[in-house]
């Protein structure tokens, strides 16, 4: 939006606060002359006439340039890193199972094919610790690596866009499910992206969970086992969570489980848990 006003905004400013001060003493001798339901109305449409007067003499307008996305590139980043392997759910499918069917070229109803219709050129390219171009349909790359190195993926890929002036970067879309581990701050990429006018949107694969951890440790660390004699194990469980945790505390001999004991826990609480009398065959 701009303004068609072709002298100086700071005269036009003062022309607008000498318009405003006068209207200002004229609307207080009109209260004072005049009966208050009268008076307020002319008061009204004296201050819509001075807006309209201000915006006739401003001329303002507003200029919209419809881009032609066929000569823009759109660029995809798939994260592979190992943690893309993790099922969230118990028989589910991987990570990188999920996000497969919105980037398979053959299929004209995928995410990718509708993309490539509206832009001149959509390139894919797998990342970790390096990147790695996707060549249709392939996702065998294993040699990418297991961390996640987005900020080096990032600042590769705009790299690569200013060797390019004649395709330019319209746009990067990242499918990912973690955090950048390794290489380049993200931030400081994201803002070279940010002053070149370049977005960058971010779909996230799986689900979030909580950080921290269940652990369990036992009193004795060496319980000395006399056969035939009882046998009492002692264990402390911690929550490092931060949120109160439910579970179940088993105790294996091998793969044979002798006992089982459910605990409730808040954050950040120990408790000590006592296994039934174990009486050892052997010592």
């Amino acid at each position: 939006m701009g303004f068609d006003w072709p002298a100086s905004p700071l005269f036009f400013g003062v022309i607008s606060l000498v318009l405003i001060g006068v209207l200002w003493v004229h609307a207080r001798n009109l209260l004072k002359s005049a009966p208050a339901k009268i008076a307020t109305r002319l008061v009204l449409l004296r201050i819509f006439s001075l807006a309209l007067l201000l915006a006739l003499v401003a001329r303002p307008f507003l200029e919209q340039e419809d881009l032609d996305q066929s000569k823009f590139r759109l660029l995809t980043l798939v994260d592979f890193s190992g943690s893309m392997e993790v099922r969230d759910d118990r028989g589910g499918k991987k990570r990188n199972e999920q996000i497969r069917p919105y980037l398979e070229s053959l299929s004209s109803e995928s995410w990718i094919s509708k993309q490539r219709q509206r832009y001149g050129k959509v390139e894919m390219f797998a990342f970790s610790e390096e990147r790695e171009r996707l060549l249709g349909d392939d996702w065998d790359i294993p040699q990418v690596g297991s961390q996640t190195a987005l900020g080096d993926a990032l600042s590769r890929s705009l790299a690569q866009a200013e060797d390019q002036p004649n395709s330019p970067l319209g746009s990067l879309v990242v499918f990912s499910d973690g955090r950048n581990n390794t290489g380049r701050n993200l931030l400081e990429v994201g803002n070279e992206f940010r002053a070149r006018g370049i977005p960058i949107n971010v779909i996230g694969v799986g689900k979030d969970r909580p950080q921290g951890d269940l652990k369990v440790t036992f009193s004795d660390r060496k319980p000395r086992a006399v056969a035939k004699e009882d046998l009492l194990l002692k264990a402390k469980v911690t929550n490092e969570f931060s949120k109160e945790v439910s579970t179940r505390v088993s105790l294996f001999m091998g793969d044979e489980k002798l006992r089982e004991s459910s605990v409730n826990l808040k954050p950040g609480v120990t408790q000590e848990i006592l296994f039934d009398l174990i009486i050892p065959q052997t010592a």
